[in-house]
């Protein structure tokens, strides 16, 4: 099954955002107010990652997150929403969603 997923900032996945593991590094101060950044874009919601990344970029940069960290960000961002496009590679082939897999 291929990757599908939205973007969006709602209370879920702000909670999300709070106990993600590659943030605890953090301190409690700069989680707390990476949090409070992102709570300013509460109508925050998109497929396109790319035009999301250009308006949460102030917040990355204020805290000054890692790429490990940002990542984290996303993950806790992403919604998986069948309705969505599917998620491609750089080459255009669809990416599989790691759920979703027989094991």
């Amino acid at each position: 099954m291929p990757l599908r997923l939205r973007w969006e900032v709602t209370e879920e996945t702000l909670a999300a955002v709070a106990s993600d593991r590659k943030l605890a590094k953090m301190d409690d101060e700069a989680r707390d107010g990476l949090r409070v950044g992102l709570v300013g874009y509460a109508d925050l919601s998109g497929t396109d990652r790319e035009a999301l990344a250009v308006k949460l970029a102030p917040v990355f940069a204020q805290f000054g997150l890692t790429r490990a960290q940002e990542n984290a960000v996303w993950d806790a961002l992403a919604v998986r929403d069948p309705e969505t496009p599917v998620i491609t590679d750089r080459r255009g082939k669809p990416l599989p969603d790691p759920y979703l897999r027989d094991h």
